[in-house]
């Protein structure tokens, strides 16, 4: 099939790629969205469960922009305005990455 992406390029960032998009939403310094190259819904979906988890998050959405392009989406709205909406979201990539290595050790 001449539309499917190019598996290579699905694991490696291409030289001129960001690896990762911020785009704050308005003015309202609480909302923002960010894009994740080289990424598809299972990861998506743990970093919006983890950032559900967070007291301050009020809204928080995954979408993938095209079915054949390789990113997400992750759209994050806080409550308040302590602390920024990308500190939210690694704290998110954070808790992910603790729960993965539990996991490993637990199957070790």
């Amino acid at each position: 099939m001449e539309n499917l992406p190019n598996r290579l390029e699905a694991v490696r960032y291409l030289d001129n790629q960001q690896p990762l998009q911020i785009h704050p939403i308005g003015t309202d310094k609480n909302a923002a969205e960010f894009n994740i190259p080289h990424c598809d819904h299972t990861v998506a979906t743990l970093l919006a469960h983890e950032l559900r988890q967070q007291n301050n998050i009020r809204y928080v959405a995954i979408r993938q922009p095209h079915p054949l392009e390789q990113s997400m989406l992750i759209r994050i709205q806080k409550q308040d305005s302590e602390g920024k909406v990308e500190e939210a979201f690694l704290n998110s990539i954070v808790e992910v990455h603790k729960n993965l290595d539990g996991l490993l050790e637990q199957l070790e």
